[in-house]
């Protein structure tokens, strides 16, 4: 029994432990602290009560705003409160910040106030107390460890992934993918009851395919996500009533600050760690007001298309990317641009389909990137089909530096879109370049442009 009930309730030992953790800071509250604590303190009563898991849970929310605390630090101190039988492990990015966080949760259950208030419940035992690993008498156990580490053999009620992806390494492919497959093939399974045991993660998005995004591409997560202005990632919208003046938290985050942090971070970086969203609104390179979408086009255009192939009817893998489009003088005008994952028979069938559905004619060209997979589809093509296909020109500079060579055309207006359904998947990919998962659909447009661009005299005017 709890000497005092009111600390029954999470959110009430929150604010008091805060107190205790960060003495030198004066605590200042929120809506978001309330409502995350009540999303804790509900898996941690269902636990208890051997109530199934309905979902894993997912909370995006800006740094700055105490999640370590609300979540890694103070969370598993009041769950051994109410129940200390419960096991958690916990993981962020580096062995030092996991470490740090299990270090002060174990300094909060050290403090004066907690053994007044709570020191008959249970203590900790002497002989497996270190900074990352301890136990209490009753059971329960915390062990912390960096993403990359190992926790063979152990167990948890709790698995806790705070900031698992380093910022400053978040657009390295490798260092992602890495963070996705530790949580997939090791973390994930390292639950006592697989029935009842609950997964967090808790971070920042820094890219689209950060553990959050790979976890909500596979759908199955209850998504909370809080950006530090009102936006449409908001989730779950009701949230919205709680903002004011568009802001999340105005004594902590007001539009002076805001300004700050997007100067210094940058748009993408802002977008991420603010906004959570891993690209801009307005976009990147390409932004989203540059695409006019139109509903007529002149008489008599010529269709031609563009297209990066790829073999695999994976979708974890880089897709095919098809378009048709038509020049008016110095305007571009796309027709369609299509994502497919198939392979090398049904790819080359495809083809014929799409071209054939967006207007193709005898005057009309093929041009498909000349890569491996390019070149032997140029030459099955050929070889069974009379369509006029042509091997494109080789690109002799990266991504961005052609993408950055063609934006002052779209950003003229040149390039109109006809209105249709693939249209905002076409725009997500292109304003997110170059942090997006995929980029084909950005390649076949700039292979378009710049085949105009490179003709003589084509000027923007």
């Amino acid at each position: 029994m709890l000497k005092n009930p009111k600390y029954y309730n999470y959110y009430n030992f929150y604010r008091e432990a805060f107190k205790i953790l960060e003495p030198q800071t004066p605590y200042l509250d929120n809506w978001h602290i309330k409502y995350l604590c009540e999303v804790m303190e509900t898996e941690t009563l269902r636990i208890w009560k051997g109530i199934p898991a309905h979902s894993d849970i997912i909370i995006n929310v800006p740094f700055r705003s105490s999640k370590s605390l609300l979540t890694t630090i103070i969370y598993p101190v009041w769950s051994w409160v109410i129940n200390p039988y419960m096991s958690f492990i916990t993981a962020s990015f580096s062995n030092q910040l996991s470490t740090e966080h299990a270090r002060k949760s174990r300094q909060l259950i050290q403090s004066d106030w907690f053994i007044e208030n709570f020191g008959h419940l249970f203590q900790i035992v002497t002989d497996q107390n270190v900074k990352s690993n301890y136990e209490n008498d009753k059971g329960g156990k915390r062990f912390a460890t960096s993403v990359t580490g190992t926790v063979t053999g152990m167990g948890a009620d709790v698995i806790i992934m705070d900031d698992p992806l380093n910022p400053k390494m978040a657009f390295s492919e490798v260092e992602r993918t890495g963070v996705n497959r530790a949580y997939s093939e090791t973390f994930y399974s390292r639950t006592k009851n697989p029935h009842t045991a609950v997964r967090i993660i808790v971070m920042q998005r820094l890219h689209e395919d950060d553990l959050s995004g790979y976890l909500l591409n596979k759908g199955g997560y209850r998504h909370i996500c809080i950006p530090g202005e009102a936006t449409k990632s908001l989730k779950p919208t009701k949230l919205s009533q709680y903002y004011k003046n568009g802001l999340f938290w105005p004594e902590r985050f007001n539009d002076k600050i805001l300004h700050e942090y997007r100067v210094s971070l940058g748009s993408a970086g802002y977008a991420g760690q603010i906004l959570q969203q891993p690209a801009p609104p307005e976009g990147n390179i390409f932004k989203a007001k540059w695409f006019d979408i139109v509903n007529e086009v002149p008489e008599g255009l010529v269709w031609n298309y563009r297209l990066d192939t790829a073999y695999t009817s994976n979708k974890a893998n880089d897709p095919s990317a098809l378009l048709a489009y038509a020049t008016d003088g110095s305007f571009f005008y796309f027709r369609e641009v299509e994502q497919v994952w198939l392979e090398f028979p049904q790819l080359c069938e495809y083809i014929k389909t799409f071209v054939m559905h967006n207007g193709y004619t005898s005057a009309s060209r093929i041009y498909i990137e000349p890569k491996a997979s390019g070149k032997s589809i140029v030459q099955q093509i050929k070889s069974t089909t009379g369509l006029n296909v042509l091997e494109d020109k080789a690109p002799d500079t990266d991504k961005v530096t052609r993408a950055n060579a063609v934006s002052a055309m779209v950003e003229a207006g040149r390039v109109k879109l006809i209105a249709g359904s693939w249209n905002r998947r076409f725009l997500d990919e292109v304003t997110q370049f170059p942090y997006a998962k995929h980029d084909d659909q950005v390649d076949v447009m700039v292979m378009a442009l710049q085949s105009r661009q490179q003709k003589k005299g084509f000027v923007i005017i």
